[in-house]
């Protein structure tokens, strides 16, 4: 099994799960600790769609889309959404989400990897949000992205030195998730060495945020 297969096994497994951060579904005091320890979901939601607005009338490839949340609030501020993701039950939930919220005629889902893409299709802009941390060899994936890109990428890091690495590291180890953490400094190598020049790189909590242009 390799590393696409296992994402994929892991993330059609913990779907519902991962869904009902967003969603509330979940016991009080599940609520409670979400609230502790994910608000950095909310917060890169909120931080691609200041960073790459206005979205109205432009087209947006959503990397790792999950269960479709970042695409549907994408959509609802007037963009035409590409979601990708390895996940068939993720991008199940995703296109029912887009269908509930009524956004489902300018999202379209597709189970596929930025390395599958077959480079015919162009974007105004990418998002890549809890993404990274699944990308062992992060430096061809970001090329394949900067072919796809015409303007803008908003993005998430988790950080190599947040006190909760060791602990993440060991419980997605131990469901034989693969994992990435990241530095400043390679990030900005990454972007540097794809074509993308760096806007702005700053440290949220657990994680780096991301805006970045791509070089003409």
């Amino acid at each position: 099994m390799n590393d696409l297969e296992r994402l994929e096994k892991y993330f059609d497994r913990v779907a519902e799960g991962f869904d009902a951060i967003y969603s509330g579904r979940k016991p009080f005091t599940s609520r409670m600790w979400d609230r502790l320890t994910r608000r950095s979901l909310h917060e890169r939601l909120d931080f691609c769609i200041e960073t790459l607005s206005p979205l109205s009338g432009t087209r947006v490839l959503d990397v790792g889309c999950g269960s479709g949340r970042g695409s549907v609030a994408l959509a609802e501020y007037g963009a035409s959404v590409v979601g990708i993701d390895v996940s068939s039950r993720m991008l199940e939930m995703a296109r029912t989400l887009a269908r509930e919220r009524n956004v489902d005629e300018r999202c379209t889902f597709q189970q596929i990897d930025v390395l599958g893409m077959d480079g015919a299709q162009r974007f105004d802009h990418a998002v890549a949000t809890g993404f990274w941390d699944y990308v062992l060899d992060p430096l061809p994936v970001m090329g394949a992205l900067s072919a796809q890109v015409q303007n803008r990428l908003a993005a998430s890091f988790p950080a190599r030195s947040a006190f909760r690495v060791p602990f993440r590291a060991l419980w997605l180890y131990a469901r034989r998730c693969p994992v990435r953490f990241y530095s400043e400094a390679e990030i900005n190598g990454l972007c540097r060495d794809s074509g993308f020049e760096v806007r702005m790189l700053r440290r949220s909590g657990p994680m780096y945020l991301l805006h970045a242009q791509r070089r003409r």
